[in-house]
């Protein structure tokens, strides 16, 4: 395995790609976190003649096209049987976990703190939608029950219930 920067050009897509929907307006965002602070995961590839094969990174690659970067950093394998192709595609889309609601409010809400962010501000630098970014922060106005029963595996409250509660709670003056 070697760590190295190639060139986008030399890169091609493996005909089996796991994933099938890009949404532009999710690799628009991808693309914009990219050129602010960098690429901070890098791609996937396996060296084959006289080019490279896309194993994992596809939206990291299409976003770093889009910001015309001419090279991008990866992780290239030598030789990868067509079931370990398979296996390492799903491992890097399953295995990934995302922190809990509440992990990603009280984050988010230091974040915009340290910075002295608005919500327009922070979305945009997380390259989130603002009304995405204020429906993740209603978590932090809720009492301590309902934020712990947003986080149970096999609770039907949601942080969309959350937020509709809040939102009449504004509207009503009813806590």
């Amino acid at each position: 395995m070697e760590y190295k920067e190639i060139k986008i050009e030399n890169i091609k897509r493996h005909p089996e790609q796991v994933r099938s929907d890009f949404s532009e307006e999710r690799i628009d965002r991808l693309a914009e976190s990219i050129a602010e602070v960098g690429q901070l995961q890098p791609i996937v590839v396996q060296k084959k003649e006289d080019h490279y094969l896309l194993i994992a990174g596809e939206r990291r690659m299409r976003a770093v096209k889009k910001d015309e970067q001419q090279k991008i950093a990866a992780v290239v394998l030598e030789e990868v049987s067509p079931e370990k192709f398979r296996q390492i595609q799903l491992i890097e889309n399953l295995q990934r976990q995302d922190l809990n609601p509440l992990e990603r409010a009280v984050s988010i809400n230091k974040f915009m703190e340290d910075n002295n962010l608005s919500k327009k501000d922070a979305a945009q630098k997380l390259g989130v939608a603002r009304t995405t970014l204020t429906l993740w922060l209603n978590i932090l106005e809720m009492k301590e029950k309902y934020q712990q029963e947003v986080l149970k595996e096999d609770s039907p409250i949601t942080l969309s219930h959350l937020s509709l509660a809040h939102a009449l709670s504004s509207k009503t003056g009813d806590p």
